[in-house]
């Protein structure tokens, strides 16, 4: 028996434009493209404080890395 494959969502997405009824949009690659009345992406405190951690630790991890070249 084989088992069926995974389409992957570039697979999807033209299957869908592939119908006989769908409509094309003008340019695929217009489509990845952020739209210029689209606002950037904010940062909400989570991910600010999950970063601001992140670069403590890889500081402290260096810095005591560091220790035994320091002496």
């Amino acid at each position: 028996m084989s088992r069926k494959k995974k389409m992957t969502p570039a697979q999807k997405a033209a299957a869908r434009w592939d119908e006989a009824d769908a409509v094309a949009p003008e340019d695929a690659a217009d489509t990845a493209v952020r739209k210029p009345d689209q606002a950037p992406p904010s940062f909400s405190t989570k991910n600010v404080l999950v970063a601001a951690a992140g670069i403590v630790l890889v500081a402290v991890a260096g810095y005591f890395s560091m220790g035994g070249m320091a002496g």
